[in-house]
């Protein structure tokens, strides 16, 4: 059962332990501060969803934490960290916190201006595994950051749509000292996960969720290295993993295609692949069969008509073929793209019992996927991995009337040119104006090509964590994989955070 316990110091109340006492030994702990600095229902309700992964939780009244201060929001962002590191200290040495909390492993979760507290602990230096900002208000997040040397906290920033003009700025200012990564949805404005405000948005409130939960549960397993993205076997794939080979049609041309699945799997979703400026060689291959292994129906989009497995070396010819497809401002090769990818995708929605399919790409195949959604091609779910956002679709001609279908997610590093700054902002803008659905992801430090397990840009954190999104974002979306599927499911993290995003609910 859930327990909740007033700490007190003396006639103060300096927060509130929340614990399920079902579970027993020290837990990881979660420092909880509301935008208010107070204890309220909200902060309350999180803290329950955040105990279902195995944490113990303390939301605390940061106008209790040695500050001279009743309001809160007012605070400087040194006066903030003070408030911050006495709630970490008040979480270690409670009389209840002693045994019930791992004192190795505390993070902080903020929302508003509590979210500022997390930014402004950050920038000076105080030590905690990790923290989590909902909805920051940008325009007082601090200007420099100096992080622990002995313990810099990994962060996760949740800043709302409303804040985009300040996202370029704010990742300049956490610079290349801090280890981060930027989730921003469609349509949110400061608190939209607050479920008393006039902001709240539900199913984005729900993501924000899951994308924490599954953060928070790296944070605890004391990794960041995410199970389920390594690098398959294509040479000796799993049991039941089948591969063949056919031609398919786009419009009057041929081209070779291929469908890699788990033939135990039946009523199953597929996803298309569209690889890089490479062709379907080596890397989109193994990512075919990475797919399946999670249990999903693989299909190559060939865009080259080339054979598959032949990948292009020569740089020159590269970027010839590449031209050939992408053009900004281009709308006749960005319709002839898009039919391109889609023609893959009428063939293996043919295939026995899949029920739908999504589309993922890389680099120039990300531009691809970014295109299929610009010109309301008709997927789930839209990934696009270090795609270069180029404008493809001419939104002021009157002809161009096809609505957003399906849901469109990227996933880029602070070190790609190709989905950052100003062009992220004018894209992002472009889309919202449309009434898209869409989310980003950034992680800092990561290069263009970062997924690419045998590329010198490979990282593998942001790689698993974006691999680890995008999984989720089709099991909340039920494009799950069917009967048989119990020997391949995907990774445990999932079913957690699902758990976590029904308790949310709930509330």
């Amino acid at each position: 059962a859930i327990v909740k316990t007033n700490i007190m110091d003396g006639d103060k109340m300096l927060g509130k332990f929340i614990h399920d006492d079902a579970v027993s030994g020290a837990k990881p702990g979660i420092v909880i501060i509301s935008e208010t600095g107070k204890v309220n229902d909200f902060a309350e309700s999180q803290a329950e969803a955040m105990i279902g992964i195995g944490a113990r939780a303390m939301v605390i009244d940061a106008t209790m934490m040695g500050v001279d201060k009743a309001d809160f929001t007012t605070y400087s962002n040194m006066e903030m960290s003070t408030a911050v590191i006495a709630g970490i200290e008040a979480t270690k040495t409670c009389e209840l916190c002693k045994t019930a909390v791992d004192s190795n492993k505390i993070s902080v979760v903020g929302y508003g201006h509590g979210a500022n507290a997390v930014l402004a602990a950050t920038a000076m230096g105080a030590t905690f595994n990790a923290g989590i900002a909902y909805t920051p208000i940008l325009a007082n997040a601090p200007s420099s950051y100096s992080p622990s040397a002995s313990m810099a906290p990994r962060l996760l920033i949740m800043p709302d749509y409303d804040s985009i003009s300040m996202l370029a700025a704010m990742e300049k200012n956490l610079g290349s000292s801090v280890n981060y990564e930027v989730f921003m949805q469609y349509a949110t404005k400061p608190w939209f996960n607050v479920d008393t405000n006039d902001n709240y948005a539900k199913d984005q409130a729900a993501r924000a969720l899951t994308q924490s939960a599954s953060f928070l549960s790296q944070v605890f397993a004391g990794t960041f290295s995410v199970a389920g993205s390594a690098k398959p076997n294509v040479a000796a794939p799993l049991t039941n993993i089948v591969s063949s080979d056919f031609k398919y049609m786009d419009g009057t041309e041929e081209l070779d295609g291929r469908i890699v699945r788990d033939s135990s799997i039946s009523s199953t979703h597929a996803v298309v692949v569209v690889p890089a400026w490479k062709g379907f060689e080596s890397y989109a291959i193994e990512r075919l069969h990475y797919l399946a292994n999670n249990g999903f129906v693989a299909m190559s989009a060939n865009i080259y008509d080339l054979p598959i497995g032949a990948g292009i070396d020569d740089m020159a010819q590269r970027g010839g073929n590449v031209s050939l497809w992408r053009e900004a401002n281009n709308d006749a090769k960005g319709r002839a793209f898009a039919r391109r990818i889609d023609a893959a995708r009428d063939h293996v929605l043919k295939e026995k019992d899949v029920t739908g399919a999504s589309v993922i790409g890389f680099c120039f195949g990300g531009t691809g996927v970014y295109n299929t959604y610009r010109f309301g091609s008709e997927y789930d779910v839209h990934a696009s991995f270090h795609g270069s956002m180029i404008s493809t679709r001419d939104f002021t001609d009157a002809s161009n009337t096809a609505a957003f279908k399906g849901y469109l997610a990227m996933y880029s590093g602070t070190e790609d040119a190709g989905e950052s700054g100003d062009t992220l902002i004018t894209h992002l803008k472009e889309l919202s104006d449309k009434s898209g659905k869409w989310e980003v992801t950034r992680y800092s430090g990561a290069q263009h090509g970062y997924t690419e397990w045998d590329s010198a840009r490979y990282q593998a954190y942001a790689e698993g964590r974006s691999f680890d999104s995008f999984m989720a974002i089709l099991k909340m979306k039920k494009l799950t994989v069917g009967s048989g599927a119990s020997t391949l499911a995907a990774p445990t993290l999932l079913a957690v955070v699902a758990a976590v995003a029904a308790l949310f609910y709930a509330h």
